[in-house]
């Protein structure tokens, strides 16, 4: 009588660890807002059009480098686990609570990053004359 073998795949997906996973989210998303700050503190601080440009493009930047890796985050674009569970609920839940943290803090940041950079700068008036 034929026998069945025991058969065992060996899948070579990578699964970072949580480590791995929190260390390289808080790079990305630290860089992000890094340059979200230096935008809106360049704009309200430019004395010159260049100057700027430069800190629209930084700001841009950093809102790219958010909304991408808060993109990531959403369940429509998630096919992998990423929280060490089997249940997926889990995993859809911190998907949504992930974006829109990264989301409302990049805002929160821009916000006060504008308000750092107008304090201390005097408007002038208009001569008079």
């Amino acid at each position: 009588m034929l026998q069945a073998d025991a058969v065992q795949f060996d899948f070579s997906f990578y699964q970072p660890t949580l480590g791995e996973f929190v260390s390289v989210v808080s790079l990305w998303w630290l860089i992000g807002l890094t340059l979200i700050v230096v935008g809106a503190y360049g704009l309200n601080r430019s004395k010159t059009r260049w100057v700027e440009l430069l800190a629209l493009v930084t700001l841009m930047l950093g809102f790219g480098v958010c909304i991408l890796l808060g993109w990531s985050f959403t369940p429509i674009n998630r096919h992998r686990l990423y929280v060490w569970t089997d249940d997926r609920s889990i995993n859809y839940w911190t998907d949504i609570c992930l974006a829109l943290m990264i989301w409302g803090t990049s805002l929160l940041v821009y916000g006060v990053g504008g308000k750092i950079g107008k304090r201390g700068v005097k408007r002038r008036e208009q001569n008079a004359n």
